[in-house]
């Protein structure tokens, strides 16, 4: 189970004006209400395709940043192979 921060409470309990038992009390209609409320809008989910939003990968691994483990398996093979 995850647990927020102490931090992490007070942030969202200012932005929202809800205290987090409350906020965690509330079914989905009401965490719905208390967010519209909160930004004086109604609340929609975008249902249509975002090109910016599509996931490409982790970036550190694309400029070889992080080793994948075939990556370190390989290089343990060749170490040992060298002995």
């Amino acid at each position: 189970m995850f647990q927020l921060s102490e931090a992490t409470r007070a942030i969202i309990e200012r932005n929202t004006g809800v205290t987090m038992g409350e906020l965690v009390r509330a079914d989905d209609v009401d965490q719905i209400v208390i967010v519209e409320s909160k930004i004086n809008a109604p609340l929609f989910f975008f249902e249509g395709y975002d090109a910016g939003r599509i996931g490409r990968g982790n970036p550190l691994l694309a400029r070889k940043k992080y080793k994948t483990i075939d990556e370190v398996h390989r290089r343990i093979d060749a170490i040992i192979k060298e002995q």
